[in-house]
């Protein structure tokens, strides 16, 4: 059984506390596979990386799918965001504690690429195509940027299924280790915490220029599973919807709290 599949069913949630026994086969009664050991020592920091990118995700959708729902409604109020300036961009903020406070800076395309305003321009709303999300930000522990657009498969139709592709760089703070994420294509579809399907891969260096990669998998339920390898180290990798996960190798589990 592949980890995605022992994640997806449960089951290293269990071996998180410690408490799973392997089945016992009718001809071995007495082999016990014991659990792996929590290792308290070790640390993960691109796993930690990808758990400040993961929730930013969840947090920056909270704010804009309502946006986006709302440009529907004539005559709407929109105070989650501020704008418009010249250029048609409007701007918002997250924060949390995994990575300090994002500034998301947006802009409405139709499907000829024109930039459009469907919060100034409520009727604009029908030919809607696309949003490119710039972010930047950071705290004492990340930085990072983005160049983020979602899409709809039908402009103008927002029950259509939306989009997320584009490419992110996070590194922790001080410099040691990076992490530059791209969308698998044709994108992930998001929905109002988070992304439910699709892929993202993930390559960087960490201490003296060792290659890092962590591969992931998006889930209905908001969570992600996948693989991450760092100094010399691999395993399998697992996020709940509230960034809280765990790192499984050979030899050990590792909390992500």
């Amino acid at each position: 059984m592949t980890f995605n599949n022992l994640a997806r069913n449960g089951f290293f949630l269990a071996l998180l506390g410690g408490g799973l026994l392997s089945c016992q086969k009718k001809d071995e009664p007495n082999k016990i596979l014991d659990p792996l050991p929590l290792n308290s020592t070790q640390t993960c920091v691109p796993g930690q990386l990808g758990q400040a990118w993961f929730v930013m995700k969840r947090d920056c959708l909270k704010v804009l799918i309502p946006v986006i729902n709302l440009t529907t409604i004539p005559n709407s109020s929109f105070p989650q965001v501020s704008g418009p300036d010249a250029m048609s961009q409007y701007t918002f903020q997250t924060s949390g504690d995994r990575y300090g406070t994002a500034t998301y800076t947006i802009r409405f395309y139709n499907e000829s690429g024109v930039v459009i305003d469907p919060i100034l321009t409520n009727t604009s709303t029908s030919t809607l195509k696309s949003i490119t999300v710039q972010v930047v930000g950071g705290s004492s522990k990340v930085t990072y940027t983005e160049a983020l657009t979602l899409t709809f498969e039908t402009a103008g139709l927002l029950s259509s299924h939306l989009r997320l592709t584009g490419t992110s760089s996070i590194s922790d703070n001080p410099v040691t280790n990076t992490l530059n994420f791209t969308f698998s294509l044709p994108g992930p579809r998001v929905a109002f915490e988070g992304l439910i399907d699709g892929e993202v891969t993930a390559t960087g260096t960490g201490p003296n220029s060792q290659t890092t990669a962590l591969n992931l998998t998006f889930y209905a339920d908001h969570t992600a599973n996948g693989s991450i390898a760092w100094e010399d180290l691999s395993g399998g990798i697992h996020y709940q919807d509230n960034g809280v996960g765990y790192v499984v190798t050979n030899l050990f589990r590792l909390l992500l709290e």
